[in-house]
């Protein structure tokens, strides 16, 4: 049973997104989008450890600059758009994502790199410029670039969801839509990553099983964008328009791409060689289920999409 006070924070938060969505007047946007983070945070904090409590906080101190400032430029008539990324994470504001990330549960740690995205970046969607195109590049720079070194999970998956922030700003550049697509493919691979982290309580980059490598290994593939995996499908027709749009930032966005599957495979390794169990299986028909689901939801999708 959930406790009344999850229930009343959870229709707030479906109010917020459906008043973002059906009203037109800025100071109603405003105020969906101030429902909406006063739901998430009353949501985090009902977990009541340290670490959530100081993450809630966090994200509420840096949401409060955002929402002023995010005023401010709409009566002045300009860079509402960068307010609205501040609020997401994109580079170079990108400080406040990691160490809100840290102290979240894995379930938290989906809202907020999932559907805590979607208002602002529909709402940016409507204005595109070169703020857009300026922010998107660096959160793939800075994506690619931050992962090397981590062994927190957590920070891990936030420097991964920097960067593919990135790839979906240069999707609105692109137009048509692309960038719901990329999304899209974007939370069900995360979602599946959570859940198995979730699942098998891993904080750290080390202790794996073979089990646990094998599912990994074809989810950071996915992630990764390696083709015929799901995540290759949103990041090929990105990278398709692009190189014709901006043959440069396409270049780099593919250089990252290339980083962020090198650090994933070393994350796999090391977490099956330091103090995993390779070779060693322990529930095989657990094995195989996660295998099936994994590759029916990784390589099955994109095959079907391909087909069509």
């Amino acid at each position: 049973m959930f406790a009344p006070s999850v229930v009343v924070f959870f229709l707030v938060y479906v109010m917020s997104f459906v008043l973002v969505v059906g009203v037109e007047d800025w100071m109603m946007v405003w105020i969906g989008l101030e429902m909406n983070m006063m739901s998430f945070v009353g949501m985090v904090l009902m977990k009541g450890d340290k670490g959530s409590v100081e993450s809630g906080f966090s994200y509420f101190f840096v949401q409060s600059i955002s929402s002023i400032l995010f005023l401010v430029m709409v009566f002045c008539g300009g860079w509402v758009e960068m307010m609205l990324l501040v609020s997401v994470g994109a580079g170079p504001f990108f400080f406040w994502f990691i160490s809100v990330m840290d102290g979240l549960s894995w379930g938290g740690c989906f809202m907020l790199m999932g559907f805590q995205s979607v208002l602002p970046l529909m709402l940016a969607s409507g204005m595109i410029g070169g703020v857009v195109k300026v922010m998107g590049l660096m959160s793939v720079i800075i994506g690619g670039v931050g992962v090397f070194g981590q062994v927190s999970m957590r920070k891990l998956l936030a420097y991964s969801s920097i960067n593919h922030l990135g790839w979906i700003l240069m999707g609105m550049m692109i137009g048509g839509g692309l960038w719901i697509l990329y999304f899209f493919v974007y939370l069900v691979v995360v979602g599946f990553l959570i859940g198995c982290l979730w699942k098998w309580g891993l904080m750290e980059v080390k202790g794996m099983s073979l089990e646990e490598g094998l599912v990994m290994v074809i989810l950071m593939l996915s992630m990764g964008g390696v083709p015929p995996m799901l995540g290759f499908v949103g990041k090929w027709m990105v990278f398709e328009e692009m190189v014709v749009l901006d043959f440069f930032s396409g270049v780099v966005m593919v250089i990252m791409s290339l980083v962020m599957i090198y650090v994933y495979l070393r994350v796999v390794y090391e977490g099956l060689s330091d103090g995993g169990h390779v070779g060693e299986i322990n529930e095989e028909k657990n094995l195989c289920w996660w295998v099936v689901m994994m590759v029916l939801g990784s390589v099955g999708l994109p095959l079907i999409v391909f087909l069509y």
